[in-house]
């Protein structure tokens, strides 16, 4: 069994596990607007991560970890979109991958993102940035209902 739980960065003694653990597999910093979803196992294992960053009315840059497919087939990915797209109310989800990152961008390919541009050296000098895009209205991950509004 998985469990969701919004994603808490500090506590009383400073960044939290949760967070860290984000960090190290994500790769991202804490920002104003920053907000995630924590997955957890029945045995109290963070299972995946996704933070949101970069809210405008209309779309939001969305970074995810997960360590164990499983935590797909529990509904992580539903609990991102109803998030983004319900609580979150925008129409489109972005994600920014390193051209090399192979593996990041086959599995956000394979969950319904499109390319919709690169940005030559935006990782680094050779290495472009693939510019990701999921629109509500084609998130297999919705409801109906959900992809409907907007």
């Amino acid at each position: 069994m998985i469990e969701f739980h919004s994603l808490k960065v500090m506590d009383e003694e400073g960044y939290t596990d949760e967070w860290l653990l984000a960090q190290e597999h994500i790769g991202v910093r804490w920002c104003e607007d920053t907000r995630g979803i924590v997955a957890v196992s029945a045995a109290g294992e963070v299972v995946g991560v996704c933070v949101f960053d970069t809210w405008t009315k209309g779309s939001v840059q969305v970074h995810i970890w997960i360590s164990n497919p499983f935590a797909i087939k529990a509904g992580f990915l539903t609990e991102i979109a109803n998030f983004a797209y319900g609580a979150g109310g925008v129409e489109s989800l972005i994600g920014l991958v390193p051209a090399d990152n192979q593996k990041a961008l086959n599995f956000d390919r394979k969950i319904g993102f499109t390319e919709v541009a690169r940005i030559r050296d935006g990782h680094a000098q050779g290495v472009d940035t693939v510019v990701l895009e999921m629109r509500r209205a084609d998130c297999r991950w919705c409801t109906l209902e959900d992809r409907q509004v907007g």
